[in-house]
């Protein structure tokens, strides 16, 4: 790092002794202080949305493919290394199999291979591999006909309808490949297969929504913990609202979709689709139609009115939401109003996108697009420099997931985002006025621990001129042993954001912490209502802490699990939780974990541990998908030790699904779960 000059090293001081400072190298007057935001570290705040960590990333195969056919770039590999500090759980890529595809999946059903081989996947297994030394797992978008499923007399296009039989068996090889291996991987079945133009598919709608459920099926029949999501849509309004003759019947795409994928028993786990935001970065801007129907808000509002529509008839509760791409500002494929040089420089557009996302308690997960790219909103540049987005999800990766209140008068004219755990606290400000810097205070106070250490990065727009390929954010001020009680005063320029960090001398948060609880093989979610401000449920992976809120709701529930393999290896599991807020215990509320235990007959026996007064037992859409047959209650300082093999069932495998569940918990209530 560059030195300081003198006069920071004096801002330095003063903040350690609580005393206001300035930025942007100069001392802002005492008397300056701006909007005054508070942040009390201590004071959970469980009626909003906390910071999960909900965003993945994606970029297309021919990023990462080297210069000669069949071969890796190493240095865009390289950009995987510390991919961990952004807290994604997946990193979306497209497979791209097909002859004339320079991708990461071309060998895959290439020269006579079925999709099966490991020669075929030598390719593909460089780059999962990548991910997996990386701390993040493979969300392997399956797009593309492979020469072995293309039909007699066609050539060789990816985007050629495949044979039926063919395309069965090579999808079942594929998953059948990923079991044998012990690889965890979320397969989605297509890539935008309705975009007009014939970019990713030369067929009709009806045959590319025969194409994708025969591949789900597939994935399930070759291994029942497959995690399947369709099918990257890249129009979702046009997909749930144009009628169209479909299976002889006049109906939507959406509607034949789903009755067709209940038909065949292949439901996927999760409904995908993309949305690009105008280039001024409003994410709820009218900014083509003049009707609205273009902003995030009325689009994700059609996709929930259609998951209400078909619950009437199927079960959908457990399939999830995915944006597999996302982004607050594109190059506007819909306005033409690009401005595609500083489309990755709206850093207050992207702190922003990430609350919208976190609102939306039905969103499971999103993809941000893309990793590397050129000129358009990439992390990186293809010289492999950084831009303010990294940075921007480098903060947010950092910050504690328990939200912490603040208040004060920046609203408007500057974002805030707070949390804290028993070893970090931080706080992200950010510059929401489009044309003038803003001066902020921020007084904290209530640290939940010992600090000793707190440091402030910039994302300032002067220091990305410069194009450096840093993925640490420029050091503003670096303070030891600071107050537990101070402020600073900061000029924030446009597209310009802060972010302050107070550490114990672990340097971590609490979800940088990892469990041995088996070997993950699928999440799943269950979703009762879909909205915005809903109960929510989360899991990550890696730690596998566990968060549950019912936000500000009395009533309503939500629920996650996880599955693993190798339990019966571990001997015990050592669960915890913490409570927060005013909890509504009693008959008809229910807070705590599940243990289902799995056999060859799939799952035969559960074990409930419930936190004390919470005596409704909900029927989760998990394990055995029926009432707890053993009960137990959460102990002193919310603590509790399953004995796994004395709980045991007779021919238990090892595979057990862990599942996390709130329900009429009360306003502001909220859960943090851990096992060990």
């Amino acid at each position: 790092m560059k030195k300081r000059s003198v006069k920071n090293k004096i801002v330095a001081v003063l903040l350690s002794l609580g005393v206001c400072a300035g930025s942007i190298g100069a001392l802002a007057a005492c008397g300056d202080k701006g909007a005054r935001i508070s942040v009390d570290f201590s004071a959970v705040d469980g009626t909003l949305p906390q910071n999960l960590k909900k965003i993945d990333m994606f970029n297309p195969t021919w990023t990462f493919m080297g210069e000669a056919d069949g071969t890796l770039d190493p240095a865009a590999l390289g950009t995987l290394s510390g991919i961990n500090e952004l807290k994604p759980d997946n990193f979306r890529i497209d497979l791209m199999f097909g002859n004339e595809q320079n991708g990461i999946g071309k060998p895959i059903g290439r020269n006579g291979g079925s999709g099966g081989s490991d020669e075929e996947w030598n390719l593909a297994r460089e780059f999962i591999d990548a991910c997996k030394e990386s701390g993040v797992s493979p969300y392997l978008a399956a797009v593309g006909t492979p020469a072995y499923a293309t039909k007699e007399g066609d050539d060789l296009d990816f985007r050629n309808v495949p044979d039926p039989k063919r395309y069965y068996e090579f999808c079942y090889n594929v998953a059948d490949y990923l079991k044998r291996n012990g690889i965890y991987a979320t397969l989605e079945t297509w890539n935008e297969p309705d975009l007009a133009g014939n970019v990713y598919w030369l067929g009709s709608t009806e045959e590319w929504i025969n194409a994708v459920i025969t591949a789900a099926k597939a994935y399930y029949d070759a291994n029942e913990f497959s995690s399947v999501v369709s099918a990257g849509i890249a129009r979702p309004l046009k997909f749930i609202n144009e009628p169209a003759t479909l299976g002889g019947e006049t109906t939507t795409g959406w509607d034949y979709f789903f009755g067709t994928s209940a038909a065949r028993g292949a439901m996927p786990d999760g409904f995908s689709w993309h949305f690009y935001g105008p280039s001024d970065g409003d994410l709820e801007g009218d900014y083509t139609s003049g009707t609205g129907e273009n902003n995030f808000t009325y689009q994700i509002n059609e996709v929930r009115k259609a998951f209400e529509r078909t619950a009437k008839t199927y079960d959908v509760r457990k399939v999830q939401q995915h944006l597999t791409e996302y982004h607050p500002v594109s190059n506007d494929f819909y306005g033409g109003k690009s401005q595609m040089n500083d489309t990755y420089e709206r850093v207050w557009a992207f702190y922003d996108a990430i609350e919208r996302i976190n609102e939306a308690s039905d969103v499971t997960r999103v993809s941000w697009p893309m990793w590397i790219a050129s000129e358009q909103f990439g992390l990186f540049e293809p010289y492999l420099a950084v831009n303010p987005v990294y940075h921007a999800l480098w903060d947010y990766g950092r910050l504690p997931v328990t939200r912490v209140k603040t208040s004060g008068d920046g609203n408007e004219t500057a974002g805030v985002m707070a949390g804290a755990d028993s070893l970090r606290a931080g706080a992200i400000v950010y510059n929401r006025a489009l044309k003038e810097t803003q001066t902020v205070t921020i007084d904290w106070k209530n640290l939940p621990f010992e600090a000793e250490s707190c440091t402030v990065y910039g994302i300032l727009p002067d220091y990305y001129v410069k194009r450096l390929p840093n993925k640490t954010p420029e050091v503003y001020l670096a303070i030891k042993k600071p107050k537990n009680e101070g402020g600073v005063t900061l000029e924030i320029p446009v597209n310009g954001a802060y972010y302050i960090e107070f550490n114990t001398a672990e340097s971590k948060s609490e979800l940088d912490k990892t469990a041995n609880i088996g070997q993950l093989m699928k999440k799943e979610y269950c979703y009762t209502e879909r909205g915005d401000g809903k109960p929510f449920a989360d899991v990550f992976n890696g730690s596998f802490a566990a968060y549950l809120g019912m936000l500000d709701n009395d009533e309503g529930e939500a629920s996650v699990a996880v599955i693993t393999s190798g339990a019966n290896k571990l001997g015990k599991l050592d669960f915890a939780v913490e409570t927060y807020g005013e909890l509504a215990a009693g008959e008809n509320a229910a807070l705590g974990v599940r243990v289902d235990y799995h056999t060859a007959d799939g799952f035969v026996k559960s074990v409930k541990i419930a936190v004390g007064g919470f005596t409704s037992d909900p029927e989760l859409p998990f394990g055995t998908r029926e009432k707890a047959d053993e009960s137990h209650i959460f102990g002193a300082g919310g603590k509790y030790s399953l004995d796994l093999n004395a709980n045991a069932p007779e021919n238990w495998d090892g595979i057990i699904e862990i599942s996390y569940f709130i329900k009429n918990a009360g306003s502001g209530a909220l859960a943090k779960f851990t096992a060990a």
